[in-house]
Order: C-alpha cells, then sequence, then structure tokens
C-alpha cells in the first residue's frame, strides 16, 4: 500500500483516460467498416471517458473538461441509433425462431426483423456521416490533447487511493439514492426512474474502475456487482421498450386488417422478461450495497 500511496489520483486517473481515448481512436475503422461489435464498443468507450470526467470531475478543470462531455454524449447519441436498431433486430429474430410456426403470422418476421435490419443500415449511414464530419475530427483533437496533457486540478495532487475512494464512494451513494427514488416513484414514472438509475449505476460502475487501480478488491467487487445491476435494469429496460414497439405495429397491423396474434405473444414474452428482472432486482441490488458500504467503509 505504501507504493500506491505515492501514487497521485491524477495519475491514476490521467492514465485511465489516456486509455479509453486510445481504444477509441483503434476502434474508429472497425466502425468505418461495420465490423461485428465495433459501434456498441465504440459507444462503451464513449460512455467510459464520460462517466470519467464526471465522477471525478472534482480533480479536472471543469471548463475543459465539461465541453469535451458535450462532444462525447452527442457521439455516443449518433452511435445509438444504429446499437439500438441492432439489439432490435437481434432480439425480435431469437423471439421469432424460439416460436412455433403456427404463431408466426402474416409476414410478422419480416415486418419485425426485416423493420429492424433496414433501419439499423440507415443509422449506419448516419454514424458514417457522422465520423466523417468536422465535428468527429474536433472531437478527436480534444482527445489528444486530454491524453497529452490531461486538465487536471490542485486535488489532482493527492494521494490516489483516499481521493478516488472518496470520488467512487460518492458516485455509488448518488447511485443508490437514484435507485431509492426509482424503487417509490408513482407507477406512470417508475419506467423512466428505474432508467435514470441503471445510468447512474453505470456511471457509478466506470468510477469504480478507475479507483480500483489503487483500491483492487472492494472497489473490483463494486464495478462487478453494479455490471450486474446494470445489466439486470438493461434488461428491464429493453424489454418494456420492445413491448412498447411492438404494441405499436399491433396496432397498425390491426388497422390493416392482418393478425396481431404473433404480436400479442411477443408482447407478453418482453412483459415476462421484465417481470423476471423485477423478481431478482432485489437479490442483484443487496450485492452491490454490500460491496458499496465495503468501499465506503475504506480509510
Amino acid at each position: 500500500m505504501s507504493k500506491d500511496a505515492e501514487v497521485t489520483a491524477g495519475a491514476v486517473l490521467g492514465d485511465y483516460l489516456r486509455e479509453q481515448a486510445a481504444r477509441l481512436r483503434e476502434l474508429d475503422p472497425e466502425v468505418r467498416a461495420d465490423a461485428p461489435d465495433a459501434v456498441h464498443q465504440a459507444r462503451v468507450t464513449t460512455r467510459r471517458l464520460r462517466a470519467a470526467l464526471a465522477a471525478y470531475r472534482p480533480l479536472l478543470e471543469r471548463e475543459r473538461t465539461e465541453p469535451l462531455r458535450e462532444e462525447l454524449r452527442w457521439l455516443g447519441r449518433a452511435l445509438g441509433g444504429a446499437r439500438d436498431a441492432e439489439v432490435c433486430r437481434d432480439r425480435f429474430a431469437s423471439v421469432l425462431d424460439a416460436l412455433p410456426d403456427e404463431l408466426i403470422l402474416d409476414g410478422v418476421r419480416e415486418d419485425l426483423v426485416g423493420g429492424a435490419e433496414a433501419a439499423m443500415q440507415e443509422e449506419r449511414v448516419r454514424v458514417a456521416a457522422a465520423l466523417d464530419g468536422e465535428r468527429y475530427r474536433d472531437l478527436l483533437e480534444s482527445l489528444d490533447r486530454l491524453a497529452e496533457d490531461p486538465p487536471l486540478g490542485e486535488r489532482a495532487s493527492r494521494p490516489a487511493a483516499r481521493e478516488l475512494r472518496r470520488l467512487a464512494a460518492k458516485e455509488w451513494e448518488r447511485a443508490s439514492r437514484l435507485h431509492a427514488q426509482a424503487l417509490h416513484a408513482p407507477a406512470v414514472a417508475r419506467d423512466e426512474a428505474m432508467h435514470e438509475a441503471r445510468k447512474a449505476a453505470r456511471r457509478a460502475r466506470y468510477g469504480a474502475e478507475v479507483a480500483a487501480v489503487v483500491l483492487g478488491g472492494p472497489a473490483a467487487r463494486l464495478a462487478k456487482r453494479l455490471k450486474a445491476v446494470q445489466g439486470e435494469l438493461g434488461d428491464r429496460h429493453d424489454a418494456m421498450e420492445l413491448a412498447g414497439l411492438l404494441r405499436r405495429d399491433a396496432v397498425g397491423a390491426h388497422a390493416e386488417g392482418r393478425s396481431t396474434l404473433t404480436y400479442g405473444v411477443m408482447i407478453q414474452i418482453e412483459l415476462d422478461r421484465a417481470a423476471r428482472a423485477d423478481a431478482s432486482h432485489g437479490h442483484t441490488w443487496s450485492r452491490a450495497v454490500k460491496a458499496g458500504r465495503r468501499l465506503a467503509r475504506l480509510p
């Protein structure tokens, strides 16, 4: 631990930011070539950068990092449409593949899987246009400057273990607070509140990943537990979103005089998936709470 005590918080954070900026550069040609999972990985890397800049903003010169966070938000949204369409396509195909043929009526596969595939291709054209634009080039240049000369503030010179622990614990407390608010939200607002709780858990997870460099097990364990929370709430969110899309498409099919049986079956499958996520969430969250409390108790 004495060796870690000599490391500053800024040095650890700077290394993490450089690593993620380099990763985004590496993914650029893969995204342009439409390599498998490349858009998803670029989106994740963008979120890691944004989360680190948010969770550890007390260590940074905000006049430089806040505009960068907004540009990273823009890139994440530019990548998000293609990824969301891909998730829809894969989920629709998986559910339909599991159904007996007699339940797949009136060209539903073509409408759902084919429609999602077409949407994905349209979104990929938009991604390509974004990557060819000046805004993206400016963002990459800003990330290069960030890597070369991280805009560290006065607090960044403090010992890494204690400073990163404090800030990672603060992110955990924020995620815990938003999670409690979501659980007590009225039914009409619960889905949106849980979505916000999921985003907070994701940010706290990435914040814990940075701290794990010097804190080891306690921070790594929290990141692992929050990844499980994030995944579970993500499944719930995706299921509810897909159920809504299926309802919309069912209304259209009914208006055209086509059968809505397949849509009804698929809607119920998604609602059941959301219910399973809800049922298991208490256990998943309790494990995250234990890990968060352990981190908070560290000196």
